[in-house]
């Protein structure tokens, strides 16, 4: 908008006396009180003086011949009564005059409007003078100030009690809830609790895992312990029931699973999967215990009907019944014709059969109802060497596996200590600890979480030189189907050092009379990566074979390069090798091959590759050449499990797919009709495993391994 627009919006416009609202100029009644509007006076005209031309009352030179013009005279006007704008109207003295309807003559009465009538200013007369402009006004002496109405008085304005009161604006009474609608409220809420209360009681078995709960049913010495729940909590069976499927939409699933007999019973008259399997209702667990030499074995169970289950189980074993302990019902293999040592217990839920040496299995049984009936303090659940390594575990999970060899190493190799060498048992002493295996499903396929305490505390490599397993993964072909690579090749070769000084010490009752150091910790400097892919392999005849070799490839990254080329030429006399170029690198091609396969199908080469170290058997020029066509990282099935390798890390990589392929293209024709019936529909699924494992400065390990299945 111009400013002549502005102007022209001002100067069509009027103000209402009665409520000080801008209107138009033209208007009868105010679009705000309803008040009639006295028309306009004449407007003023000013005259030039020098051509007598007529302008406009604003014009300030004349529009025909410039010259100035002067003010046009005011027409008189009277004073006005001044309204004050403040949130509250004030009422001018004198009679209300509510406006007339447009287009009738019947004044609307307060009682026919739903609000109080707001008092308006007394109609003026048309021939009343235009209002006062504004300097003038201030000039005028300020309004008394309105005095307030009592709530009662303003619903009657107009009378005498009303002479310049404010008028409060109206408001609509808040209804409030009546005292029974807030009880009805309250126990509306209250039952709503309580259903949803209920339904949580009997949903929380469902939407949350039943447990593991057999530990606390084994005794403490237990050192290999398995366990998986049939009834998985609401998230876990949504994804297990996913990979499932995976399995089950695959072509030809259910004639594979017809071939492979699965519905076929064990010989008897029990059948396992339509007898055994609807009485498992939750957890299902292995222990073995007791001495390392004679070991004993438990198998728990719980089941929705423990006696059915157990009457089963001893007509499949030829159990016969033993005696009844603390009210379970104890029954043992001990006849001629059934199996020595096996007994069996039903009780609270549970089914446990325990197999021990000759006259243990009805002890076990009756210690295992013992822990059942009231607990025990002296069980693998109260362990403090299970609960630290299983407690780091997630806690969603379909299962877990844990083995203590801090008991069982100490005993294998005291049986063996009269013929093994100190600096071997000392070497074989730091594989003693607590390891723990939690298998869960997940969107992808099922993961793996690895946890491990050692006894002892590794020794330090001499060199430590850390890098991202990932970059070495990047130099390996995109065929690769299996790889792994480790963080620091420095401290690997520390370590490789050790193995060897311990093993040729080891042939002189340890003396320490050798020590070897090949030097390639000195010049190794971050990730090595070793892969194998498909290479020349190709199926042979119809009838089986096949021709060609796999690849196989080194490569680790180097800090120092001209150390590395040092220790290189100086196995150049033992070895002798050719200088061969691959992919425009020269690198040392060991003799023995025949020419007709040097630089072939077939060569085994090692040297450096700006700075990184290479040793090659098989097609050198297809693994050289991933360094410039993305590698390992163009693999769909690598790209899907790189986010699960820790860059800080051993890392693993399998393609099984890329393997699964293989096998298919090496399968002689004569065998693939069977391979496709049998096998195919059961590993189609399978995607890829990768994962890694972390180690902390005092030894602890954590690794995560995730199989990833697909349609």
């Amino acid at each position: 908008m111009t400013m002549r627009d502005a102007g022209a919006d001002k100067r069509n416009s009027t103000i209402c006396r009665g409520c000080g609202a801008a209107i138009r100029a033209d208007a009868r009644f105010c679009t705000v009180c309803g008040l009639a509007v006295p028309p306009a006076p004449p407007t003023p005209v000013a005259a030039c003086a020098r051509c007598g031309s007529a302008g406009k009352p604003d014009d300030l030179f004349c529009t025909t011949c410039g010259a100035p013009l002067a003010p046009a005279p005011a027409m008189p006007t009277a004073p006005a009564p001044i309204v004050a704008m403040s949130p509250t109207l004030s009422v001018p003295s004198g009679p209300a005059i509510l406006p007339s309807r447009p287009g009738t003559d019947q004044e609307d009465s307060a009682g026919s409007v739903g609000v109080p009538p707001v008092p308006m200013a007394p109609a003026l007369p048309h021939n009343a003078p235009a209002p006062l402009p504004d300097r003038a006004r201030a000039l005028l002496p300020a309004a008394p100030a309105p005095t307030a109405l009592a709530p009662r008085a303003a619903a009657n304005i107009g009378g005498p009690a009303s002479s310049a009161a404010p008028v409060h604006a109206y408001r609509p009474r808040r209804r409030r809830l009546g005292t029974g609608r807030r009880v009805t409220l309250a126990a509306g809420a209250a039952v709503l609790a309580l259903i949803l209360g209920i339904g949580g009681v009997f949903a929380a078995p469902w939407v949350f895992a039943s447990g593991f709960h057999s530990a606390a049913f084994l005794p403490s010495d237990t050192y290999l312990y398995a366990t998986v729940t049939l009834r998985p909590g609401l998230f876990q069976l949504k994804d297990a029931a996913s990979i499932v499927y995976d399995f089950t939409s695959q072509p030809g699933f259910a004639a594979a699973l017809r071939a492979t007999g699965s519905d076929a019973t064990n010989g008897g008259d029990v059948n396992v999967q339509g007898d055994i399997l609807p009485l498992l209702d939750g957890e299902v667990s292995f222990a073995a215990y007791g001495p390392v030499t004679a070991p004993h074995a438990a198998l728990l169970v719980h089941s929705n009907n423990p006696d059915k289950l157990l009457s089963l189980l001893t007509q499949t074993l030829r159990m016969v019944p033993a005696q009844s302990y603390r009210g379970a019902t104890i029954e043992s293999g001990g006849s001629a014709n059934g199996i020595a040592g096996v007994t069996g217990a039903a009780f609270r839920g549970w089914v446990a059969l325990s197999l021990g040496t000759a006259g243990s299995g009805v002890t076990d049984a009756e210690s295992i109802v013992d822990r059942i009936a009231g607990g025990s303090a002296d069980s693998l659940a109260s362990s403090d060497r299970y609960r630290q390594v299983v407690d780091r575990l997630p806690d969603s999970k379909l299962g877990f596996v844990y083995a203590d060899s801090g008991a069982s190493l100490p005993a294998l190799l005291s049986g063996v200590s009269s013929v093994m060498l100190p600096e071997t048992r000392r070497y074989l002493e730091l594989l003693s600890g607590r390891a723990a295996v939690a298998f869960s499903a997940a969107s992808d396929g099922v993961r793996l979480s690895w946890e491990s305490i050692p006894d002892n505390l590794p020794p330090a490599p001499s060199y430590a030189a850390p890098e991202d397993t990932r970059a070495a993964f990047r130099l390996l072909p995109s065929d690769t189907l299996a790889a792994v690579s480790v963080p620091d090749a420095a401290a690997l070769a520390s370590s490789f050092n050790d193995a060897i000084n311990t093993a040729i010490n080891s042939a002189f009752y340890g003396l320490n009379l050798v020590h070897v150091d090949t030097g390639f910790g000195a010049w190794l400097g971050g990730a090595l990566a070793l892969g194998i892919d498909r290479g020349s392999l190709q199926a042979g005849s119809a009838y089986g074979g096949t021709s060609g070799s796999p690849d196989i490839a080194l490569v680790t990254k180097v800090r120092d390069t001209t150390a590395a080329q040092n220790t290189i030429s100086s196995f150049d006399p033992f070895i002798n090798p050719r200088q061969e170029s691959y992919s425009g690198y020269t690198l040392c091609e060991a003799p023995g091959a025949p020419a007709a396969y040097q630089t072939g199908a077939a060569d085994a080469a090692y040297g450096l590759v700006d700075n990184h170290f290479y040793a090659v058997y098989g097609q050198v020029n297809h693994v050289l050449d991933a360094r410039n066509n993305g590698g390992l990282e163009s693999n769909p099935r690598y790209q899907a499990v790189q986010g699960d390798l820790s860059a800080r890390s051993l890392a693993v990589f399998v393609d099984l797919e890329g393997i699964r392929q293989l096998a298919e293209n090496l399968t002689p024709p004569a065998a693939r009709a069977s391979y496709d019936l049998k096998v195919q529909p059961f590993l189609a699924p399978l995607r890829a495993l990768a994962g890694g494992l972390r180690t902390d400065a005092d030894g602890s390990a954590h690794g995560a391994l995730v199989l990833t299945v697909g349609k």
